[in-house]
Parts: structure tokens; sequence; C-alpha cells
């Protein structure tokens, strides 16, 4: 049976999210990434832990609304979904976000850019894989 948003705590799915966006950043990142992008999840600070809980609830709630047919998007889709997500949740979870944190994605750096389509994937697989 699929995974579902509502059979998980909210840390858990900001715990897949955050693990996801740091293997991400220690993979793409071309020079040696600032320690806020790597930071573990329970140094994370609160806005940014709930803009990884919602995101990941939203992205995965799409999966499943849309039959699993995301597969069906481009990888250029995939990362532009979950830019303007991360994007609309920090401005709900953050009272006066700079705009590095909602950078649009035609500003994003190709490596923030491919690691957005590999965050979308890793949330895509968890939400479609059978529970273990």
């Amino acid at each position: 049976m699929p995974r579902y948003p509502a059979d998980y705590t909210p840390e858990e799915l900001g715990k897949l999210f955050r693990q996801a966006w740091t293997e991400n950043v220690i993979r793409h990142h071309p020079d040696s990434p600032p320690q806020a992008y790597i930071i573990p999840w329970a140094k994370t600070v609160q806005w940014e832990r709930d803009t990884a809980i919602s995101t990941a609830h939203t992205i995965i709630d799409l999966i499943h609304r849309s039959n699993h047919n995301t597969h069906k998007l481009t990888p250029q889709e995939q990362s532009q979904l979950l830019t303007a997500t991360w994007n609309a949740n920090v401005h709900n979870h953050h009272p006066d976000p700079g705009p590095h944190h909602t950078t649009p994605w035609t500003e994003l750096p190709t490596w923030r850019k491919t690691g957005n389509t590999t965050i979308f994937n890793t949330l895509q697989t968890w939400a479609t894989s059978e529970e273990p």
C-alpha cells in the first residue's frame, strides 16, 4: 500500500524533506556549502521546519491526487513545482523572508534546480513505495 501523509507525523515528513535537501546540497553544491544548508533537523529553525513539513505534505498529496502520474512530468517541471511549493510555504511560515529564501526557479543556480528535481523524486519514490 502506498504511503500517505496522514499516516505519518509532520516531523517524519519534514525530516524526509530535510534529509533529501541535505544529501543534495552535499552532492550538487559546487563549493563547500554553508553550514546553514546542512545543519541537522534538530537544529533547523522552526519556520524552515514548518516549511519543509508543508512542502513535503503538499508534494506527496499531489502525487497521490494525480494517481501517481507526476512521474510523467519532466525533470524541469518537477523542479519548478517543488520550488513554487517551497516558496509559497516560506511565505506562509516566515513573517518577512529574505529574497534568498524565495528565489524564483528561473534565478536558481543549476545545482539547486538539479537538487530540487532529486528532492521531488525522493518524495515521489517514498509516496509510491510499499510501506516497510
